[in-house]
């Protein structure tokens, strides 16, 4: 059989140990047509001595460090300068639930997949087997199992973008640092027509211990992200109603942070005076722009109430791939 080229890209920032055990678990897969693309975000620990120390030899491996840490838009580095059919993108805690998936994602994508622009796996916590992506199940719509589910949203890891979807986008956005860039990552898509589906049979694992990022900082960045990204896709009054929507539900979320989101809306509406506008009609079904904005804008507990899904995914993570064994044989596989 064939092998394309594909490119696998992570991002890290301080992180060299994870970016170890991602780059061994990966170096291993044995899929044989593939470049590594590791872009560090400035990181101040031993991350560029690993990758010399460790990877020194390595030719898949390009290694891009940017002169500051610029945040999300960093990934643009390896989005822009892959050169494969197929863009994996990974974080630097995260990896391929075994040695087989990408081999078979690429399969998928060159025989049935052929229509498909995105495509989503699911991501579990390889610490509790919890799904992390099931906020993407619960509005997964049309499609089946085996060719895959219509998506609305793109997550950040274990996502596989095709090479020539990514030269109709602009990428991620470079003024966000963090905080929403997928929202924004998304709609450039749909703008394009592409096709986002999400296949929950092709797991990532993700090496993360679950807790809550609940600090002001990252609620003023997700705020202001959020003006940004309403008042760019959106005419007015829906891009009016959207900010109103987004503000008041992170005022519910935590009135701790309540300064905080005000100093995100605040900055949101300043910024969005000198932004460049992507308001034109959207070419997707009207379908996937409600389930955005349901997706973005309602917490999770409510979402039980939407009956939006044919297919009824499995409570655990990995319950889809043959259970707990999946999970058990990637601990040996890292």
């Amino acid at each position: 059989p064939e092998f394309p080229l594909i490119s696998i890209g992570i991002l890290t920032y301080n992180r060299s140990r994870e970016l170890r055990t991602t780059l061994d678990c990966l170096l291993r897969d044995g899929y044989p047509n593939r470049e590594i693309i590791v872009v560090d975000n400035h990181s101040s620990d031993d991350t560029q001595e690993m990758l010399q120390r460790e990877f020194g030899g390595c030719r898949e491996l390009i290694v891009y460090r940017t002169e500051k840490n610029i945040g999300v838009g960093a990934r643009n580095l390896f989005l822009k300068n892959a050169r494969g059919k197929y863009v994996f993108q990974y974080d630097d805690d995260s990896q391929p639930a075994d040695s087989a998936t990408i081999k078979n994602i690429v399969e998928f994508l060159e025989t049935s997949g052929n229509e498909i622009d995105v495509l989503c796996t699911r991501v579990v916590n390889f610490y509790d087997q919890s799904c992390e992506t099931q906020d993407w199940e619960v509005f997964a719509w049309g499609g089946d199992a085996n060719q895959g589910f219509r998506g609305h949203f793109i997550h950040g890891s274990g996502t596989i973008f095709r090479s020539s979807a990514l030269r109709q986008i602009s990428g991620y956005p470079e003024d966000f640092f963090w905080g929403f860039e997928e929202a924004d990552l998304t709609l450039q898509f749909l703008l394009a027509g592409s096709t986002i589906v999400y296949k929950p049979d092709f797991i990532t694992l993700h090496r993360r211990r679950r807790r809550q990022f609940s600090s002001p900082l990252v609620t003023t960045y997700y705020v202001r992200n959020g003006v940004l990204v309403f008042n760019k896709y959106f005419t007015f009054p829906y891009n009016w109603l959207l900010c109103k929507l987004w503000i008041m539900r992170h005022i519910s979320k935590n009135l701790l942070h309540f300064k905080s989101v005000i100093a995100g809306a605040r900055a949101g509406f300043s910024l969005s005076r000198n932004q460049i506008r992507a308001r034109r009609k959207f070419p997707c079904n009207r379908k996937q722009i409600f389930l955005w904005i349901i997706h973005t804008l309602l917490p999770s507990p409510t979402w039980k109430f939407f009956k939006l899904i044919r297919y009824k995914f499995p409570d655990k993570g990995i319950g889809g791939c043959g259970g707990l064994g999946s999970a058990n044989a990637d601990r040996q596989f890292v």
